[in-house]
């Protein structure tokens, strides 16, 4: 258990990238259950949409959509419970790389500024659609760093290699 907690809280450390699947699944499992529950106590929303389509054969598609999701106070809950983990987690992949992870509170930060814009600013929705692209090349370079490249082979500056064992000399 103290594993579990040093993985979510400590920023200190490196992890393998098995390591870091793992807590991503985790956190995964622990954003479901978190908006169920926000959605339970009154901070989630359904929206249906009817209408229909046009079929090439001449018959109308008569369909109707149901999107459920959390309301803006939800999201920012949601956001403000799991903010620590996903970093601490995001960090120390990092620091296995050989890296501090400013880049990647960089990156919380750009995506929290976004949402709030986004939320406010409706009617903007160049300047949105700009952010959103930048936040989607990011996330992807930060998907490649954390997830699928190898850390750096032996001990670093942020700790000793996670796929060696303890004792172990490079």
């Amino acid at each position: 258990m103290a594993g579990i907690v040093w993985l979510f809280t400590s920023f200190q450390g490196r992890i393998s990238r098995r390591r870091f699947w793992f807590g991503v699944l985790l956190l995964a499992l622990a954003s479901i259950v978190l908006t169920l529950a926000l959605t339970a106590i009154g901070l989630g929303e359904t929206r249906t949409t009817t209408g229909f389509t046009q079929l090439s054969t001449g018959e109308r598609n008569d369909f109707t959509n149901t999107e459920f999701g959390l309301k803006p106070w939800g999201s920012f809950v949601l956001f403000v419970l799991l903010i620590v983990p996903w970093a601490a987690l995001g960090v120390k992949r990092r620091h296995d790389r050989g890296a501090s992870g400013l880049d990647l509170g960089g990156f919380i930060a750009f995506v929290a500024i976004v949402e709030v814009f986004s939320n406010l600013m409706a009617d903007a929705n160049i300047v949105i659609m700009g952010a959103s692209l930048i936040v989607t090349v990011w996330a992807i370079c930060l998907f490649v760093l954390l997830g699928c490249l190898k850390g750096t082979a032996g001990p670093n500056s942020y700790g000793p290699d996670p796929l060696q064992p303890a004792g172990a000399t490079a």
